[in-house]
């Protein structure tokens, strides 16, 4: 009998167990699910929606897709908050990890276990009535555990302890061929580093076993600064660069934005967030932010779970409004993020970046854009001291190494070809700038997760390519991962 499409699906629904769900088109599941965070910019209409809702479900889906049809395509969604097409989006079949939910703290090991399809707010609000915290993802609201983990993970305590894959301990995973495997640093390294920063290249998470930390309380305070004092607040951020503390973060926006009324020109604004992990940051740390005039400071936040409820909501930059409508985007926005790799700042790369992202701020209203910035967001000097192997590479004698990360938001496939041409442009320009100030070099990795579609996979993972490479000819005989979105490794086979 022909192996078609629709038999292959048939197969994989008629095998799913009790608890899994199949969600046709025009369905209330169906269309929930394959929406995406960059709404209609990663949205694609899938054949249906799958949600396994155990291993063996994975296993079953994975192990049939080996045999499809090789027009039979799919994608994995946790979630879905990476912008390019077709990382959590698909025309073929939409496996949503949601059903693997589950957390679960051991005392004894002082490891959480965490499903893929939990959010990391999930997870804080969870482990703080365990006295515990975890280093995840802390800048927003909406980001999910699996993809977060696979591409890397800075967060607010990069600069402590490093990314968040650096302190996984063991992972579950589904192998492309339906296989299996609990690996960890002693029970298979090799597919253990290759999961930590490799992508989607290796099969499916479907556990996380993470190193927690006791929770002593935080110190975030965020802050708005008018366009006048943009100098100011670079002036801050240097200054807070020379002292900088492992267990402090400070992210600062320079954002310009068409979503005020009745303006000419696009509105901008500074918001510049200040972390540390403790109630009490050292006297001065941050003295030089809260001597600049600022719009509205908010009470400080003492917990994990209170700083989230305080976030920017899922398409917000900052919480709470400047200006009228200001954080009123439209949910069928499009959207991208882009970044420069870099070992330091300098006073004169901080104020190139802004003057440079505010030229490209001046074309926002004439090609339909929605928001433009820049988060100059400096690493402390030993933030990879401790870090384990991984798939992605660490510059040498683990220096660091954090991203100048950039968003653009905008309406209207129309202007798609216009925004990612000029976001390639501008990354280019102040990665140009960056290397004449020996702040980066142009081989440094670049990050996963912030990546532009069309990046070279070669530019991620660099010397480790042709391991990973080698590995994934192992694991993936059949090409089952070669169906699916994402920085794809080729498998050494198919460069035969």
């Amino acid at each position: 009998m022909e192996i078609t499409v629709d038999r292959t699906i048939q197969k994989i629904r008629d095998g799913l167990s009790p608890k899994a769900n199949w969600f046709p088109p025009a369905t209330t599941g169906y269309t929930a699910i394959s929406r995406s965070y960059f709404w209609s910019s990663s949205r694609k209409d899938p054949l249906g929606v799958l949600q396994p809702a155990t291993v063996e479900d994975v296993a079953a889906i994975l192990t049939n897709l080996a045999t499809a049809p090789d027009e039979l395509k799919f994608a994995i969604k946790a979630g879905s908050h990476i912008a390019p097409t077709g990382f959590n989006a698909t025309g073929g079949l939409l496996i949503d990890m949601s059903l693997f939910y589950n957390i679960h703290y051991d005392a004894t090991t002082q490891l959480v276990e965490v499903g893929p399809g939990a959010l990391y707010e999930a997870v804080y609000v969870y482990l703080e009535k365990h006295g515990r915290t975890v280093n995840g993802a802390t800048s927003c609201p909406g980001v999910g555990v699996a993809g977060f983990n696979l591409g890397g993970g800075y967060g607010n305590k990069a600069n402590q302890y490093g990314l968040a894959m650096d302190t996984i301990q063991a992972i579950e995973v589904v192998l492309p061929t339906g296989q299996v495997k609990k690996v960890s640093a002693r029970q298979d390294p090799e597919i253990f580093s290759a999961l930590k920063g490799g992508g989607n290249n290796f099969g499916i998470v479907t556990r996380w076993f993470m190193t927690t930390y006791e929770d002593k309380g935080i110190y975030f305070v965020p802050l708005d600064f008018e366009r006048k004092y943009f100098k100011e607040v670079q002036r801050a951020i240097w200054s807070y660069i020379q002292k900088q503390d492992p267990k402090s973060n400070v992210e600062t926006k320079f954002e310009w934005t068409t979503t005020t009324t009745n303006l000419f020109e696009p509105y901008a604004f500074s918001h510049a967030e200040l972390f540390y992990d403790g109630k009490t940051p050292p006297a001065g740390l941050f003295d030089e932010f809260f001597k600049i005039p600022h719009i509205k400071e908010r009470k400080q936040r003492s917990t994990w779970h209170d700083m989230l409820k305080h976030l920017p909501a899922r398409r917000q930059t900052y919480a709470g409004e400047l200006a009228k409508n200001l954080n009123d985007l439209p949910e069928n926005f499009r959207g991208r993020y882009t970044h420069v790799m870099l070992s330091r700042y300098t006073q004169e790369l901080i104020a190139y970046a802004v003057d440079r992202v505010e030229e490209v701020g001046k074309k926002l209203k004439e090609n339909g854009g929605l928001q433009l910035y820049p988060d100059i967001w400096p690493g402390y000097s030993k933030m990879f001291e401790n870090s384990p192997p991984s798939a992605w590479p660490r510059p040498p004698n683990k220096q660091p190494s954090f991203p100048l990360p950039i968003r653009c938001l905008w309406q209207g496939s129309q202007n798609d070809a216009f925004w990612l041409k000029t976001l390639e442009k501008l990354t280019d320009d102040i990665r140009a700038f960056a290397v004449q100030q020996g702040c980066t070099t142009n081989d440094a990795p670049a990050y996963y997760n912030l990546s532009l579609d069309g990046t070279n996979v070669k530019d991620i993972y660099r010397e480790n390519l042709i391991s990973l490479s080698l590995l994934r000819g192992e694991l993936d005989p059949f090409g089952v991962m070669d169906r699916t979105g994402g920085f794809r490794i080729p498998p050494i086979w198919a460069q035969k």
